[in-house]
């Protein structure tokens, strides 16, 4: 997993040579979801994590809904809450490598049935 700059991901990702064949981690705000992951596909990532904002949201989903938009992205992307974004983001600051195994499931799930992610 690589911390893409800029972090909102709203523009050209600057670190795409780190970025390529990794895990793109985002944070949420700015621009809409599928831009953050289009741009996190245009670098190269395998996947995009976007994180909420809010470092003190632990319980507060947020969904990933079709926007309408241009963008087209092949990638898988998810949310997770900024609680759990920001020990990420700590943990890839102070230069912790971190290894991520994205269960993929292209079926919907009714919202009572989702996987807590929670970590911390």
């Amino acid at each position: 997993m690589v911390h893409a700059l800029p972090e909102d991901g709203c523009n050209d990702l600057t670190n795409a040579e780190e970025l390529y064949g990794k895990i793109a981690l985002l944070s949420r705000g700015t621009c809409s979801f599928a831009e953050k992951a289009f741009r996190a596909q245009e670098a190269g990532a395998l996947a995009a994590v976007i994180y909420d904002n809010d470092p003190d949201n632990d319980s507060h989903w947020i969904d990933m809904i079709v926007e309408g938009l241009d963008f087209i992205v092949d990638i898988p992307s998810m949310f997770i809450l900024g609680l759990d974004g920001f020990h990420l983001k700590m943990a890839l600051d102070e230069g912790h490598s971190i290894d991520v195994t994205l269960p993929v499931n292209r079926s919907a799930v009714a919202v009572n049935r989702l996987t807590p992610w929670t970590f911390w």
